[in-house]
């Protein structure tokens, strides 16, 4: 439901985004919204989203569009904010 927002403080309307590349063969597709947006930065407490998102055919496509449109919150691509901002920064790019 629109609107509603996660402990995390994640707004359910972001959690649902709809990206292109999205088809229906993602790997979080049966799961809660919630595992991906966990209420710490703690890697340890992105572990579950981590071992889904792994086993993902968008995996790349995931992770590459979380890191073009800079999302600032969540597991996408198996990478938690910090290790996007990481890699950004790895290939001489700025957050």
């Amino acid at each position: 439901m629109p609107g509603t927002r996660y402990s995390a403080g994640i707004d359910r309307e972001q959690a649902y985004a709809n990206p292109e590349f999205i088809d229906g063969t993602q790997a979080c597709a049966e799961k809660d919204p919630e595992m991906f947006f966990p209420t710490t930065q703690a890697y340890v407490a992105a572990m579950p989203a981590i071992r889904v998102c792994r086993r993902c055919p968008l995996l790349t496509k995931c992770g590459t569009w979380a890191i073009n449109t800079r999302q600032e919150t969540g597991v996408w691509g198996a990478m938690t904010p910090r290790q996007r901002r990481a890699t950004v920064a790895k290939n001489g790019g700025k957050w």
